[in-house]
């Protein structure tokens, strides 16, 4: 009879070692997390900008943010109504945003190229 089965098979040694290597790589990233200066807070337009231009959503890589003390405004076109909401949620998630203003328009596909 054929039986396939794993070469390595786990035991207190191998635990061992994936324990310790474990704690060694969540060592190095709360090294490497504190190393890292902590965001701007009085730049809020920066970090807005940077969560848009990050997004998997393309039309929301086109709209540009602008913030200065807690608030940011968003500016821009997309094709729907969604988009829009999402760029607003987004912005207001970040830490300190404290008001939001969106002046995102919404126009169907095509229009855009059209008013420009």
């Amino acid at each position: 009879m054929f039986c396939l089965q794993s070469p390595m098979r786990p035991n207190s040694v191998t635990s061992t070692l994936v324990e310790r290597q474990m704690q060694c790589w969540h060592a190095a990233q709360a090294r490497q997390r504190a190393a890292e200066p902590p965001p701007a807070c009085d730049q809020p337009g920066v970090l807005a900008q940077a969560r848009l231009a990050t997004s998997p959503f393309l039309s929301l890589r086109s709209l540009r943010c602008q913030g200065q003390n807690g608030h940011v405004t968003i500016r821009g076109r997309v094709p729907t109504g969604y988009l829009r909401d999402l760029s607003d949620m987004l912005v207001r998630s970040i830490d300190g945003v404290c008001r939001v203003t969106n002046e995102v328009e919404v126009l169907p596909l095509g229009w855009a190229s059209a008013c420009k």
